[in-house]
């Protein structure tokens, strides 16, 4: 008798030990997937990071290179501006000297 209710004792256990297994891999399985997103935000957070530094980095480029042409243009305005008024120093020196 007591082997019969040894025996139904472990056969009633048994579905319950096998519902723990299964909850146990489940919970498995979630923390693996929670892990692979974990992993994939992180690595996109530094995709993202490395994205907004290049952007970054080319508009610096974009403004000094900006910057280096106004002040090309600028200087270029200035020798102008020297020139003509060396040229028109030069003909008033000449309009003077020939009366």
């Amino acid at each position: 008798m007591r082997k019969l209710i040894y025996a139904v004792a472990i056969a009633g256990a048994l579905p319950l030990f096998a519902a723990c297994q299964k909850s146990v891999s489940q919970a498995e399985h979630d923390l693996n997937a929670a892990h692979r997103h974990a992993v994939q935000r992180i690595e996109d957070q530094k995709h993202n990071v490395n994205e907004a530094a290049r952007s970054r980095d080319e508009k610096v480029i974009k403004e000094e290179r900006k910057l280096e042409d106004v002040t090309r243009a600028e200087q270029d305005k200035i020798n102008k501006e020297k020139r003509d008024l060396e040229d028109a120093a030069r003909r008033e020196a000449e309009k003077n000297a020939n009366p």
